[in-house]
């Protein structure tokens, strides 16, 4: 339980990844959508090396957390970027300059962590 209170203080409840506020209270305390719930993240999971040391732990909303799952922070912000849009391949990139599409650069700030943009 220790530990638990030492990572939410980290952020003081804001899920590294996306900055949300999350609750401390379990499921059972606290009624509200499942995502707003307080969860531990492992930045290096536990099947990749990872520790249980509070240097490798990180307060995390359940959605982020679920959907970091085991990768590491470069696949999750890949992921996150996918799923945003900002990434192409290749492929499609050579496609719209055919058909004359230029892509714009995305914003610096849309393919940054929470915990990247307040440091």
């Amino acid at each position: 339980m220790a530990t638990k209170i030492q990572v939410w203080a980290k952020t003081n409840g804001r899920c590294w990844y996306c900055g949300k506020q999350t609750t401390p209270q379990s499921a059972i305390d606290c009624p509200g959508p499942m995502r707003d719930f307080f969860c531990v993240d492992h930045l290096i999971s536990k099947d990749r090396g990872g520790g249980n040391d509070l240097a490798n732990l990180v307060p995390c909303c359940r959605s982020c957390n679920s959907s970091k799952g085991t990768r590491g922070i470069e696949e999750f912000r890949e992921l996150r970027n996918r799923q945003q849009g900002f990434v192409f391949s290749d492929a499609q990139i050579a496609f719209l300059q055919v058909h004359g599409i230029s892509i714009p650069e995305p914003e610096s700030d849309k393919c940054l962590f929470w915990f990247e943009k307040e440091k």
